[in-house]
């Protein structure tokens, strides 16, 4: 076995040990079949022989141990070949069972790992490996990419066991006859170049089934996301021709690998029998071989045929889904390099200062280098403060916030908490002390109260809960559901308003306790009896929270205590409502529009 293979099995969780138990009961349950067969052999010899004395060593070997049991001579020790030979193939159909079901458990298990070690290596790297790759390939790599790359392992293994087997047989084979046996290496020969020769095929078409696989995956996660807007606009057809197209890719991709391997196994099965007829011939001809010798030489390449065949089908397969095996370690290894680092050693308690923005820069990944999405940005978020940001869509609010909360890290300038930089805090003790709320918050599909308090430690008391449910505007709708708090939200929070799963999400950032409060314009799906809700609750903890607002309603911001205006990635005023309309012609437009964003 090559050494990179057996790598690849010990990074897997299976050791050298499980993979020689795996060998050793291959070689066993050969040995037992051959056991088998060489008690056939003086029977069958004694039929053809008649009265005359056997001559077999293994008749005489045999006979004499029987002897010495008791056994009479004759009809009886025919009974004893038989009955030996009963036990030995007993015992190989036991071994053959241990081995198929530890070949099964191999699969499985490397199916396993392979999964467990996409999904931690995804859940720990950073954000912007996220941002970076569509979430149906990520899927696709989890599911189906797994299963093929597992298959891809665990045929090996298969092929090593059919090897492992043939070669016995042809050991057999030359323990009956020699000179025959060595006639069939060249046979064994041809077969391996065709494998050779099948396998580069294979591998061009593997790719490409694994390519169109993770586009699929991307595909249809993005057309499932997208229903409404295909059905409000009528691109249900073209959708799906679009999706059949991918499919038929596939299809057709499989289809030509299924093809390629029934073509090698039917091309291969006359090339056997003209073989096998050939040896006849020799045997009979010219070597003279006893009947019973060549029934059982004919028997055992009849035993390596099929094996000969399966290994055709387990190569096919072991270099078919290789590619996704390959193409999935690839996305683990990305996804390791993109580890998030876990910051500095020092654990973020409370914000006692600031919180300053030194110079940031930042561009997204596989973006020109030259282009910044963040440039030069400075500013100052006095602690207790409501600061919001505004600016026209893809101004970089959202991406200036991704860097505060340690998703994104700055490639210029730094942000400093408490006088410290960002990178001396523990990301997961920052973090806890930061509570944000998304535009379009995501819910999990369980209870509303699994929701509001999902990561929270501890679970807020019920008395705090209905305070914060009451301050958001949420108990009145929350009376309407017959299960009140344990209502179940269903897939994505599909079964709430946007407005409530805003409200509900404002509830679960506060029940955190944070001392920096980040929103994306939490007023934007409400009513306006909501809207007052929400406004005076900021209201009320602005001071003891600190808090940061991305605004789209001018209603958000007019008390704010200072408003940065950002475009085109970078910050290009700084001051309150007032002095704003005065000073910022941006500003003023998007006031005069009513599209502050």
């Amino acid at each position: 076995m090559k050494l990179s293979l057996l790598r690849e099995y010990q990074e897997m969780g299976i050791s050298p040990l499980t993979l020689g138990k795996l060998i050793l009961f291959t070689v066993m349950f050969a040995f037992f079949e051959g056991i088998g067969i060489g008690m056939l052999l003086p029977v069958l010899e004694y039929i053809e022989a008649g009265d005359s004395r056997v001559s077999s060593g293994t008749w005489e070997y045999v006979s004499m141990m029987f002897q010495k049991l008791g056994v009479p001579p004759g009809p009886y020790e025919i009974l004893g070949f038989l009955f030996l030979a009963f036990l030995a193939l007993l015992m190989r159909s036991l071994l053959n069972y241990i081995r198929d079901i530890s070949v099964a458990r191999l699969k499985y298990t490397i199916s396993g790992e392979l999964r467990k070690k996409a999904i931690y290596a995804y859940f720990y790297s950073d954000f912007s490996f996220f941002s970076s790759h569509q979430i149906g390939e990520i899927q696709s790599a989890l599911t189906s990419e797994s299963d093929r790359a597992a298959d891809a392992l665990a045929s090996h293994m298969a092929f090593i066991t059919a090897l492992t087997l043939a070669l016995i047989y042809l050991i057999l084979m030359f323990v009956i006859s020699p000179p025959l046996a060595l006639l069939t290496i060249p046979i064994c020969m041809v077969v391996g170049s065709i494998f050779s020769l099948q396998s580069r095929a294979l591998h061009k078409l593997s790719t490409r089934v694994s390519i169109w696989n993770r586009m699929f995956g991307g595909q249809i996660n993005d057309r499932l996301q997208g229903m409404l807007r295909i059905k409000m606009e009528g691109q249900e057809t073209e959708m799906a021709e679009d999706l059949s197209r991918n499919i038929s890719g596939i299809v057709t991709s499989l289809f030509d690998i299924e093809k390629r391997r029934i073509l090698v196994e039917i091309g291969i099965f006359p090339l056997l029998v003209l073989a096998s007829f050939t040896l006849l011939f020799l045997a009979v001809d010219y070597l003279k071989m006893s009947l019973a010798s060549l029934g059982i030489f004919l028997f055992l390449l009849m035993r390596l045929s099929p094996h000969l065949m399966l290994m055709n089908t387990i190569w096919s397969y072991m270099n078919a889904f290789m590619a996704s095996f390959h193409a999935l370690k690839l996305s683990i290894q990305q996804a390791v390099l993109r580890r998030e680092p876990s910051g500095g050693k020092v654990a973020f308690k409370e914000l006692s200062s600031d919180i300053r923005l030194v110079d940031l820069g930042f561009r997204y990944p596989l973006e020109d280098d030259r282009k910044f999405t963040l440039q030069n940005i400075s500013a100052v978020i006095v602690k207790g403060s409501l600061t919001a940001l505004v600016g026209r869509s893809g101004s970089g609010k959202s991406t200036l916030v991704k860097l505060i909360t340690g998703l994104f890290p700055p490639q210029k300038g730094t942000i400093l908490f408490n006088d410290r930089p960002i990178t001396d805090f523990n990301l997961a003790s920052l973090r806890r002390k930061i509570a944000m709320v998304p535009q379009e918050p995501y819910f999990f599909d369980g209870t509303i109260r699994s929701n509001i308090t999902f990561g929270l430690d501890p679970v807020p008391h019920e008395t705090e809960l209905e305070y914060l449910l009451e301050q958001t505007g949420c108990s009145s709708f929350l009376k309407s559901f017959d299960h009140g708090i344990e209502t179940v939200v269903g897939q994505r929070g599909n079964r709430l308003s946007q407005g409530q799963r805003q409200r509900l999400a404002i509830v679960h950032a506060l029940a955190k306790k944070p001392d920096i409060l980040v929103l994306d314009e939490p007023t934007s799906a409400l009513d306006s009896e909501s809207e007052q809700a929400i406004r005076q609750t900021l209201q009320q903890w602005r001071g003891t929270l600190t808090i940061l607002v991305i605004a789209h309603r001018l209603s958000t911001i007019a008390h704010a205590n200072r408003i940065l205006v950002m475009d085109n990635g970078r910050l290009v005023a700084v001051g309150t409502h007032e002095s704003l309309i005065e000073m910022s012609s941006l500003y003023r437009d998007l006031f005069e529009n009513q599209m502050v964003q």
